[in-house]
């Protein structure tokens, strides 16, 4: 009889884990090629086209959008830093290369 290896519940969370990572890479690799396809294909006639709402910092054009949600992914990435850094974890490749 073979001597099996006794597999913990700790090493089957983080395989599922390993897993979860994975399909979100995945996943946000897929919308990122699709949002670079889709503005590729823009022209100033459509960044000028009304959205039918007002985002928080007043832009109500497509464009508009676009420059609103790039700045909020942007803050949300300064807040990621500040907790990594919080956390006591080293700076990123990216952010030892900015002042």
């Amino acid at each position: 009889m073979k001597n099996r290896k006794k597999i913990t519940a700790a090493q089957i969370l983080f395989a599922r884990l390993l897993t979860s990572n994975r399909r979100v890479e995945v996943t946000f690799h897929d919308a990122q090629r699709r949002t670079a396809e889709y503005w590729e294909n823009l022209v100033p006639e459509h960044l000028a086209k009304p959205l039918g709402r007002t985002l928080p910092d007043g832009s109500d054009t497509l464009g508009g959008a676009i420059r609103f949600l790039v700045w909020h992914e942007a803050y949300h990435l300064g807040q990621l830093g500040m907790l990594r850094r919080l956390a006591g974890k080293l700076r990123t490749r990216l952010s030892r290369m900015l002042p």
